[in-house]
């Protein structure tokens, strides 16, 4: 009888134990499912996220380029030379000059394409030789260009506007302008070109004579002629010009020459006449190199 009590005792043992470890097996594989279903999920989530990131793209993302970029730098020349304040320079008089102070307004930059169509490159800028103030770049459409046609000046439906209602950034604001601008009733001061003049004709007197033009008014706008140059603008590219001032021709054309003992001083108002003989002596000494 206790042989059968220890037999049976030991047999309910081994029952016990294959028992705990077929709990303890389903308990091994519920966890495995379990880290497999997780790691699943995070799969089919990151594949998810994938697929939208693919079709919505980042907003940060900058927005392809649909212009190029057109820069024009004003290359000032006297004689053919480069231009720099206090050189001596002549006239065909042999009169001597020297400058220092320079600075313009120009309005109305068109580029024209081969059919003659115009595009606006640029409405207005303020050239200061001093500042190095002489050049712009702007974003322009792309495509084949044949030339440009820019004015001498302010023209007339903005001469006479508010400088202040500009954008103080703007060329011809209030900020810009400064004493480049006469008051409401007058408008803007074209050009401010100073210096001073050996009137003996010898090239050797002393610099005697002041120059100052200050030519502005409605009459002194001068729109430029056609200023032939092909070039190409491209998106995602600058295409440079160097635009040519010749500034000997501001007071030499093949017919005349202005002479600084008489012609040398205009505010336009004192002087309308040399004024506007300037203005469109200006206006015809652009060209593209």
């Amino acid at each position: 009888m206790r042989a059968f009590i220890s037999e049976t005792a030991a047999m309910n043992d081994v029952n016990s134990s294959l028992l705990r470890n077929s709990f303890s097996q389903k308990a091994v594989h519920l966890h495995a499912m379990k880290y497999i279903l997780l790691l699943l999920t995070v799969l089919a989530l990151g594949l998810a996220s994938c697929r939208k990131k693919k079709q919505e793209p980042d907003p940060a993302d900058p927005a392809p380029a649909t212009t190029g970029t057109l820069r024009i730098n004003f290359v000032t020349k006297f004689n053919g030379a480069p231009f720099t304040f206090y050189t001596d320079y002549y006239n065909p008089l042999n009169q001597r000059v020297q400058f220092e102070i320079f600075k313009f307004f120009c309005t109305n930059f068109y580029a024209y394409n081969a059919a003659g169509d115009s595009v606006l490159v640029k409405d207005a800028f303020k050239y200061d030789f001093a500042t190095g103030a002489t050049y712009f770049s702007v974003p322009m459409q792309p495509g084949d260009y044949t030339g440009m046609k820019l004015g001498y000046g302010v023209d007339s439906s903005r001469n006479h506007l508010d400088p202040t209602a500009y954008d103080p950034k703007h060329p011809l604001s209030y900020n810009q302008a400064n004493s480049m601008h006469w008051g409401w009733t007058a408008g803007y001061i074209f050009m401010k070109f100073e210096g001073r003049a050996d009137t003996s004709g010898t090239g050797t007197g002393p610099l005697d004579v002041f120059l100052a033009f200050h030519p502005g008014n409605d009459v002194c706008y001068e729109p430029s002629p056609f200023l032939p140059k092909n070039f190409n603008v491209t998106v995602g590219q600058t295409t440079v010009l160097n635009l040519a001032m010749h500034v000997d021709q501001f007071f030499t054309t093949a017919t005349d020459t202005l002479d600084f003992r008489y012609d040398n001083f205009t505010h336009f108002t004192d002087n309308p006449g040399l004024a506007k003989i300037i203005s469109k002596n200006i206006a015809k000494s652009f060209a593209f190199e």
